[in-house]
């Protein structure tokens, strides 16, 4: 009888704790961590880049075929990618400029020049500075393919990874280039990632008219750095995103985020991680669920 209780006792205690490791596993897996390393090469991996005020946001398939969006405003990009990148893999397939801003363009001729580039991606702006000025001649000498980004357009990143560009529409009669600032939505299975760069609240209403419910995303990097001009709760309501991410700069000049942009997104619902408070962020599927790690 003693040997059968204790028989007993043991079994339930084993099943205790299977069921307690179960648990511990299911939230580390669902729940965000403080560690950053390599992306994991099975997976999507989309890394938002701690530039200071600025993007940079990495994306690479289970393919191994990658895409970077944005170089923020200097070498900062230089540092952090091999941060996430896989060991020797100095490639991109696409390098994204989303509009001429010098916190968005301002590292991407130093990563052209360093890094092997398929296809950059680029608007249809006017507006020439230094930094476009060294892009473009990077880009000429690297003899980089160069493409226009409209609305509609599809980059298959392989491995079932799509980027579809959201914004902007051809034939737009733009104010500045934030106006212009190309939308993706980067799709795996049944997870999304919608990254606007400084889509103002122009585009946002223009892309919820144009898209309807085709606008969900389980993740929404916020425009502009989390300024007053963009994340509209016309716009939050239409994505409802799971999680917002804001690429700011510490103590920036701008109070980047806002505390309005910070009320709408808390009031839609959304969990927000901040480069500024975080550091760089990972999120990587496995093409159904989002983990998230974090430096900080």
């Amino acid at each position: 009888m003693t040997k059968n209780i204790t028989r007993f006792l043991y079994m339930r205690g084993a099943i205790l704790i299977a069921s307690v490791l179960c648990v511990v596993l299911f939230v580390s897996y669902t729940h965000t961590t403080r560690e950053t390393t390599t992306c994991d090469v099975t997976r999507l991996c989309v890394a938002f880049l701690d530039v200071g005020q600025g993007d940079a946001i990495y994306v690479r398939s289970p393919s191994g075929k990658s895409l970077l969006v944005d170089g923020g405003k200097d070498g900062s990009v230089l540092r952090e990618l091999p941060k996430v990148t896989p060991p020797r893999e100095r490639a991109f397939m696409y390098v994204v400029a989303t509009h001429p801003d010098m916190d968005h363009v301002g590292g991407l001729a130093a990563v052209v020049q360093n890094y092997d580039v398929d296809t950059f991606v680029t608007i249809e702006s006017e507006k020439e500075t230094q930094a476009t000025k060294q892009l473009g001649v990077a880009v000429i000498d690297k003899n980089v393919n160069r493409v226009v980004a409209y609305s509609g357009d599809v980059y298959d990143l392989g491995g079932g990874v799509i980027v579809q560009v959201l914004f902007p529409f051809k034939d737009m009669d733009a104010e500045d280039a934030n106006e212009e600032s190309i939308v993706m939505m980067v799709t795996y299975g049944t997870s999304s990632f919608l990254l606007t760069g400084d889509a103002p609240m122009f585009a946002e209403h223009e892309m919820v008219r144009a898209y309807a419910q085709g606008i969900q995303a389980d993740v929404l990097k916020a425009g502009h750095h989390g300024s007053k001009t963009s994340s509209s709760a016309y716009f939050l309501a239409a994505v409802q995103p799971s999680i917002a991410v804001i690429s700011a700069g510490k103590d920036n000049s701008y109070g980047h985020p806002h505390q309005n942009v910070i009320e709408s997104i808390a009031a839609a619902g959304a969990q927000i991680l901040n480069t500024a408070d975080n550091g760089t962020i990972i999120m990587e599927s496995d093409a159904q669920k989002i983990t998230v790690r974090r430096a900080r």
